[in-house]
């Protein structure tokens, strides 16, 4: 059996907006494909009534890291070690994500990586 190609999007929270709409959609229909296996990161913590979490299909491997207002470095280092235990073949992060890859990105030289503001 083929090994899964591991992609996650990563993105801050999954406020009703529109940038959160599409990342929930692209990952239900990658979900869809059994080559895949789909992540969708977030870090912030997401309320079930007020967030698109109740919207990402079953297939879809859904990891929060529950961060509050501001950056916060405990959730910088408990992504990094993370990614590095997971070792995903694709990342894309989506909006303010990004601050948080720096040193993910900077130890690891596998993980073909996309950004979008």
């Amino acid at each position: 059996m083929m090994k899964k190609v591991k992609i996650m999007h990563l993105i801050g929270d999954l406020s009703k907006g529109g940038a959160e709409r599409f990342v929930v959609d692209l990952c239900n229909e990658l979900a869809k494909d059994d080559r895949y296996e789909v992540f969708l990161v977030s870090i912030c913590s997401n309320s079930v009534e007020e967030t698109f979490v109740k919207d990402i299909d079953k297939n879809v491997r859904y990891v929060s890291f529950n961060k509050g207002p501001g950056f916060s470095l405990n959730t910088f280092w408990a992504l990094t070690k993370w990614l590095r235990k997971e070792e995903p073949n694709v990342l894309h992060s989506h909006l303010n994500g990004f601050e948080y890859l720096g040193l993910y990105l900077l130890v690891n030289k596998r993980t073909l990586f996309s950004y979008h503001s």
